[in-house]
């Protein structure tokens, strides 16, 4: 089977507008992200792994600092999702692309990103119209191309 590149899209929100909306649950999640990080987690695997719905596959069972901060990272993610949720009606979720090693000199995102479900901001809906607003940067869609 031929490798070949293929498009993706996400729509980003700058994550100083992640963390205005949700002030409590963003600080809690990025307190978790960093005790995860200082056990030599990954947040990009992190990402990955939730955004597959394989939340812990890139953990190592070998060091239960991580998987116990893996946990704890997970509640303060699914937190600052409801959150996000509850506030604006939109779903976020956390994103990540390595531009470098599986994508393209102009693809829009690289790294970590925050995005948020498509299908809740387009057609644009009266709550993506109200977050678009009170964001610093506008809400929108990224490119980006992956290998695979």
């Amino acid at each position: 089977m031929g490798m070949g590149y293929g498009g993706g899209f996400a729509v980003v929100i700058d994550e100083k507008d992640v963390a205005k909306t949700t002030r409590k649950e963003f600080q809690a999640y990025q307190n978790a992200a960093k005790v995860f990080t200082d056990t030599d987690g990954d947040l990009g695997n992190f990402a990955r792994d939730v955004d597959f719905g394989q939340p812990g596959d890139s953990v190592d069972a070998g060091i239960p600092a991580q998987v116990e901060a893996h946990k704890k990272l997970l509640a303060a993610y699914d937190a600052l999702q409801k959150a996000f949720k509850r506030k604006t009606g939109i779903t976020l979720y956390v994103g990540y692309h390595n531009a470098d090693e599986e994508g393209d000199r102009y693809d829009e995102v690289d790294g970590l990103f925050w995005a948020l479900e498509f299908s809740d901001c387009y057609p644009a809906s009266k709550e993506f119209k109200k977050l678009r607003k009170g964001c610093k940067e506008e809400c929108e869609i990224k490119h980006y191309v992956t290998l695979g």
